[in-house]
């Protein structure tokens, strides 16, 4: 029965850290948004983040149409302002315009 329970719980941690993306804390060495589509950029300190087919450490997101996107606005811009660090998590797959997918489901400022 204890057997039972152990592979059920590696199995569970397993599962859920194949699904899970890279977590990341940098400093945001710059931040900016074009006006008119209301994307923006985040330029971030270290080496290259995001799944080995499209490494960068510059990432984007949509202020209008991501999920959150007015808070992740928000939440990053402060930061840098404040010079903190973030904490935050890369999805496992590359946009289709070249970069690590950045879906910021989690967003933490540091101190």
């Amino acid at each position: 029965m204890s057997s039972k329970i152990i592979l059920v719980c590696f199995a569970s941690l397993f599962s859920m850290s194949s699904f899970a993306g890279e977590i990341v804390e940098r400093n945001i060495k710059s931040f900016s948004c074009s006006v008119g589509q209301r994307v923006c950029s985040v330029d971030i300190s270290g080496d290259a983040v995001g799944p080995r087919e499209c490494p960068a450490t510059t990432l984007y997101f949509k202020v209008n149409s991501d999920n959150n996107g007015d808070a992740v606005f928000s939440l990053l811009s402060s930061a840098f302002f404040a010079n903190k660090k973030v904490k935050f998590t890369l999805s496992d797959s590359c946009a289709d315009s070249g970069e690590p997918k950045a879906t910021f489901d989690s967003v933490q400022v540091l101190n």
